[in-house]
C-alpha cells in the first residue's frame, strides 16, 4: 500500500528520476481513474465505501420548454432582440459558408494562437517547442573584457 509519506516532493526529483517515473505515473493515473469509477459504481449500487458518501453533483439550470418560454416572454412584452443573443459562428463554420475560392480573403481575420506546452515522449512526431531564454539565463552570460 502506498502512503502519503512515501511520496517525494516532485521538486526534489532529478530530471532522470522524473523521466523514469513518467511512464509509471501515466499507468497510475489510468488506474486511479478506474478506482474512482469503481468506488462510484459501488456506491451507486448501494455498497458503502468506508469514509465516503454519495452526494448530488453540481448541475446547471436549463430551460425545460423553450418554445413556451419564448411565447411567455413575448406576452410579457419582450422582443426577440431582447431575449436572443446574436453571436458569430466559429472559424470552421465561417470557412464552410465562404467556400474555398474566397478563403484567402478571410485569412487576415483568423489567428491560431500557440497551444499550451505539453510534455510527450521523444518519439512523438510533433516538433519540439523552442523556449525563450529566461531573464536569469540572459544575464548569466559572462561579459568578456578586452
Amino acid at each position: 500500500m502506498i502512503t502519503q509519506e512515501m511520496l517525494v516532493d516532485p521538486r526534489l526529483l532529478k530530471p532522470e528520476e522524473i523521466a523514469a517515473l513518467l511512464p509509471i505515473v501515466e499507468n497510475i493515473e489510468a488506474w486511479s481513474k478506474q478506482v474512482r469509477e469503481q468506488a462510484l459504481n459501488l456506491a451507486v449500487g448501494g455498497t458503502t465505501v468506508p469514509g465516503y458518501k454519495l452526494v448530488e453533483g453540481r448541475s446547471i439550470r436549463k430551460f425545460a420548454n423553450t418554445d413556451g418560454l419564448v411565447a411567455k416572454l413575448h406576452e410579457l412584452g419582450l422582443s426577440d432582440a431582447q431575449i436572443y443573443d446574436r453571436t458569430l459562428l466559429g472559424v470552421a463554420d465561417i470557412e464552410k459558408l465562404v467556400g474555398k475560392p474566397d478563403l484567402k480573403q478571410i485569412e487576415p481575420f483568423i489567428e491560431k494562437p500557440s497551444g499550451k506546452p505539453t510534455l510527450v515522449t521523444e518519439t512523438d512526431k510533433r516538433a519540439a517547442v523552442k523556449l525563450k531564454p529566461s531573464a536569469a539565463d540572459e544575464f548569466a552570460t559572462p561579459i568578456l573584457e578586452d
